[in-house]
């Protein structure tokens, strides 16, 4: 299975393949999905948001940081998102200070390259942080917003 995965741990489709391939691999994408019988997203809901935030923020980076195997469960595999999530209920408590600090902490780890070819970065983020340095507790950024 984990090569039907990506990097973020997202379903990888064969869409350059002829239809049978895609609809192959949806099946098995649907018959993984029925076997877990809700156990995924029971275990989303005793994670998070409360055992998630319990742990600091640091705590993550040094999973990340580390050359040993990820023994614990992580409900998200990507730094980038964990930095997002605290940023936004650090906001939403009003310690904008706080946020701010792993705002720059993610910026140090950003390449240019990054800054440059990710659309909602400049688009929906930075105005995000700005608002946030001048002490506005700005509404959610659009990229997280559900249609």
């Amino acid at each position: 299975m984990k090569k039907k995965l990506n990097v973020w741990g997202l379903w990888l489709l064969p869409m350059k393949s002829k239809g049978q391939a895609v609809i192959k691999s949806l099946d098995e994408f649907f018959t993984i999905a029925d076997n877990l019988d809700g156990a995924y997203l029971a275990k989303i809901e005793t994670e998070f948001p409360e055992k998630f935030f319990s742990k600091p923020y640091q705590y993550y980076i040094d999973i990340f940081e580390s050359e040993e195997p990820i023994e614990d469960f992580i409900l998200i595999k990507n730094l980038y998102s964990i930095s997002l999530l605290f940023i936004y209920k650090l906001v939403g408590e009003g310690k904008l200070k706080e946020a701010l600090e792993i705002n720059n902490l993610m910026e140090e780890r950003l390449s240019d390259r990054f800054r440059e070819s990710i659309p909602w970065y400049k688009k929906h983020y930075l105005p995000y942080i700005k608002a946030i340095k001048k002490g506005q507790k700005p509404e959610l950024p659009q990229f997280f917003l559900r249609n």
